[in-house]
């Protein structure tokens, strides 16, 4: 789940962001990166974060962190809650195994931006 800041804290990196450390997160840095529409890494960045589903498993991320998080079985199973707020948007399955493998096809998705990260600095 802290997939999301890892890919901000290195896209930080590799354009040498201002923002602190202790901050980095994709919220954070997408201003930064909508002032680059020319970098391929911006553009590979701000597509894959734009999901619902990243934003709402960082939103789980930091309820579960934070004890805050409700743990009901639902209908078919264990399901997890609608983070707050319910600005997120995403619409997908709450089932625990569903979800999981929503976000799993998702995060999957992170090979192009890392191949980005970890190529030619001119293409960033």
């Amino acid at each position: 789940m802290s997939a999301a800041d890892q890919v901000a804290l290195a896209t930080k990196l590799a354009f040498g962001l201002d923002v602190q450390r202790w901050k980095v997160s994709i919220k954070a840095i997408k201003p930064k990166l909508q002032d680059r529409p020319e970098s391929p890494l911006s553009r590979l960045v701000l597509e894959w974060s734009s999901e619902a589903i990243v934003r709402d498993i960082c939103s789980l991320r930091n309820l579960a962190t934070h004890q805050h998080y409700d743990k009901d079985p639902g209908p078919e199973g264990w399901e997890l809650d609608k983070p707050d707020p319910e600005e997120w948007a995403y619409d997908g399955p709450r089932g625990l195994v569903p979800y999981c493998e929503n976000a799993l096809h998702h995060m999957r998705r992170l090979g192009p931006i890392i191949k980005t990260l970890e190529g030619d600095a001119a293409l960033w």
